[in-house]
């Protein structure tokens, strides 16, 4: 097993040079057999395809991946789940229930090479990679003819063994291909089932969540890590504007995090540094309703959010974002894209910190954009047409590796 570089994409610079050079580094045992790139005829037309991630849980990648496996056509393809661990929570049965078969890897490289191959797949299609140093190992080795991957970790893999890259032209610049070692493919639609996510019966109150009652909201319910520099100062300039405003952070999954960015803002704003909450780790239904108490949301910079942004959009909450020229951070403009409102796209940080604050204290812009959010929003979720989309590509490239 080999190490990822996970942390390098949230320094916002192109990552394709040096994963690529580390690719090169990884190499397969001595012995190792890769797989065939040409796809067999079967008796059973139905292509083979394995989904194989650490991350089949309660997790983001979870909630990306569960509708494209229970919508695949199973007159067509055969689903194989594949993953190191079985996990117990509702989402990770689910990947095991709605597969037509589920593999269970062993922790040993060397073992989970051989059950891999035993599937005799047509396609191994990792949903996310650079995230788990197990799964990026198996992605340097060539075990199925064709190996894809999509946006689960938004940034190139580097490997030579992987074929294509999965995104979407909603949110790719033009020049994206240069980011990629992949042939990217690119979607006219979003490339996901995302189910439309579950809310609490009541909406628990500012006051139950720990929140000031009075004041503004700005909440960044982000993982603490992709806090680039570039965010203190958007942090920063939207407490100066705003002496009634509170930016709202959720705890890291270590202590120590938190407090190395407490020290960050009390060096560089130490008179708003007190305003910057954090709230402890929420389960969902409070995070829901976290998201419903939420004045303007805010997209990270330069790595922004995913399923962050579905959530705050199924509940019309305005965010602000500023994309960048690294996918990484452009998917909260596809989301907007995708429903027609643009409202909240801005181009320079002084746009961003502004726009918030415009938000967060003339109540009729902002109920007006959530009322534009809220009429559009549904062709976010379920949408069918991304399945058709992920059937038909997988159709196509085992069409043309059987005539290699």
């Amino acid at each position: 097993v080999v190490p990822t570089l996970f942390y390098l994409a949230y320094h916002g610079l192109d990552d394709r040079a040096i994963l690529e050079k580390y690719s090169k580094i990884i190499v397969p045992s001595p012995g190792f057999e890769p797989s065939p790139r040409t796809v067999k005829q079967r008796e059973d037309s139905r292509i083979r395809i394995g989904f194989l991630s650490h991350h089949f849980k309660n997790h983001t990648i979870g909630n990306l991946n569960q509708g494209l496996l229970k919508k695949l056509d199973r007159s067509k393809f055969h689903i194989t789940v594949l993953s190191q661990l079985q996990h117990e929570d509702e989402m990770g049965k689910f990947f095991r229930q709605e597969a037509d078969q589920f593999v269970h890897l062993r922790s040993e490289i060397k073992d989970a090479v051989g059950l891999i191959q035993q599937q005799d797949l047509d396609i191994l299609h990792y949903p996310d990679l650079g995230m788990d140093p197990y799964t990026f190992s198996l992605a340097h080795l060539r075990l199925a003819p064709i190996q894809s991957v999509s946006w689960g970790h938004p940034v190139t893999s580097g490997s030579p063994e992987i074929d294509y890259y999965i995104s979407t032209e909603l949110i790719d610049p033009p020049d994206a291909q240069q980011h990629f070692t992949e042939e990217l493919v690119e979607f006219k639609t979003l490339p996901t089932y995302f189910y439309f996510p579950g809310v609490p019966k009541t909406f628990k109150t500012r006051a139950e969540l720990g929140l000031p009652e009075e004041g503004n909201l700005y909440v960044c319910p982000q993982s603490l890590f992709k806090f680039h520099p570039d965010m203190d100062d958007i942090f920063h300039g939207i407490l100066k504007q705003d002496p009634n405003g509170y930016v709202v952070l959720i705890d890291g999954l270590e202590k120590n995090w938190n407090e190395a960015l407490r020290e960050r803002y009390r060096k560089l704003m130490p008179k708003e540094e007190n305003r910057i909450l954090f709230i402890k780790r929420l389960d969902h239904n409070d995070y829901m309703s976290l998201v419903y108490n939420t004045d303007v949301m805010l997209d990270p910079l330069p790595f922004g959010g995913g399923n962050t942004s579905y959530q705050a959009l199924a509940l019309g909450i305005p965010i602000v974002t500023c994309p960048p020229i690294h996918q990484r951070g452009r998917f909260t403009q596809g989301l907007y894209r995708k429903i027609g409102v643009t409202d909240c796209i801005v181009e320079t940080y002084q746009e961003y910190i502004d726009l918030c604050v415009e938000l967060a204290v003339n109540m009729e812009k902002r109920e007006s954009i959530q009322s534009k959010i809220l009429m559009a929003n549904d062709v976010l979720f379920e949408e069918q047409a991304a399945v058709q989309e992920f059937e038909a590509f997988f159709e196509r490239i085992v069409q043309e590796a059987q005539k290699r």
